[in-house]
């Protein structure tokens, strides 16, 4: 078992140990904030030739492994809306049935598929937009259904790291965020945020 960490501030270390020599624009900066700590910075991916996916809306190349550097302690993970992403030590989710994708369905009943507190890490790349979700052959999602329905199958204190070009609605109930990044990958491409949930240990009175 992965020691599990604790700290935002750590994971933020973590993740600038690896990449932020290498690539000094991309580092994160901690902020300690009235509403807690916080992270935030802009990753330059830039583009790379290697990723061979021809499925719509893959990810960009070298995101994961930066993702998965904040999370290194992360075991029950679930890669939701998955494309084209091969089989691994992870739960796939996606609504194309030639994803290869363990379960087939579009996320709006995620608790009717898994149990609450199943996942301490969920990983999101939704259709950006109706045209996007054209492409795919699917409807456009409800994203902050989707959000809420992540909250009820992610243990408290697991995280939610949703890749969008928009910032998803949530119930401050359920998560908190603790980070935004943007994401360039070339000139002439769409923008995009990383959004960073952490699911709430306990409820709050606040609402979204």
């Amino acid at each position: 078992m992965s020691r599990i960490l604790t700290s935002i501030v750590e994971r933020a270390s973590i993740y600038n140990a690896t990449y932020g020599d290498k690539y000094p624009r991309s580092r994160l900066t901690v902020t300690h904030g009235k509403d807690g700590v916080t992270i935030d910075g802009v990753w330059w991916l830039g583009n790379d030739y290697r990723k061979k996916s021809d499925f719509y809306g893959a990810y960009p190349g070298n995101y994961l492994p930066r993702v998965m550097s904040l999370f290194p302690d992360a075991e029950r993970v679930m890669h939701l809306f998955s494309g084209s992403l091969p089989e691994g030590d992870y739960v796939r989710v996606d609504s194309d049935p030639d994803s290869g994708a363990e379960y087939i369905f579009d996320g709006h009943t995620m608790s009717g598929w898994f149990a609450a507190e199943a996942f301490d890490l969920i990983l999101a790349d939704p259709p950006y937009s109706a045209e996007d979700a054209a492409k795919y052959g699917t409807p456009m999602i409800r994203r902050k259904t989707v959000v809420a329905e992540c909250a009820k199958v992610l243990q408290p204190g697991g995280f939610l790291v949703w890749l969008d070009t928009v910032l998803p609605q949530w119930k401050k109930t359920e998560f908190r965020c603790i980070g935004v990044i943007g994401l360039i990958t070339s000139a002439g491409h769409r923008g995009r945020f990383i959004t960073i949930f952490e699911r709430q240990q306990e409820a709050t009175d606040d609402k979204g």
